[in-house]
């Protein structure tokens, strides 16, 4: 996962198995930690993508910290445990000399975590 400014990109490796069907992607600004539940996810959170793809970049707010679900689901429509990220804040004002007082600079910095694969995330 990677964030930059007003934006997430998430990337993720779709396992191989033959019934694999696709990936869920559900959004809060709720700490999800304990909704690993697809069901449960999603009346708290927002289905942001669905599919094969193995990337969505997220539009988002930059000064809020958001998590993400994401499952793989089979033909069967079983749902594997979420996986679950985390994003900071985006952080202005990248000098670490300069007090929140001066924050005119506008600069962001990115926030980066790299989450790959979801091969070894059985439905």
């Amino acid at each position: 996962m990677e964030r930059e400014g007003e934006s997430v990109s998430l990337t993720w490796k779709n396992p191989s198995d033959s019934d694999f069907a696709g990936v869920l992607v559900v959004r809060s600004e709720t700490e999800l930690f304990s909704y690993t539940e697809q069901s449960s996810a999603k009346q708290i959170g927002t289905e942001i993508y669905q599919g094969k793809n193995e990337s969505y970049t997220d539009s988002i707010s930059e000064n809020l910290e958001y998590y993400y679900l994401i499952y793989t689901f089979d033909n069967n429509n079983n749902y594997s445990k979420a996986m679950v990220l985390k994003t900071n804040p985006a952080i202005t004002n990248t000098d670490n000399e300069n007090s929140q007082d001066n924050n005119e600079s506008g600069q962001s910095q990115t926030s980066t975590t790299k989450y790959k694969s979801l091969a070894g995330v059985s439905s």
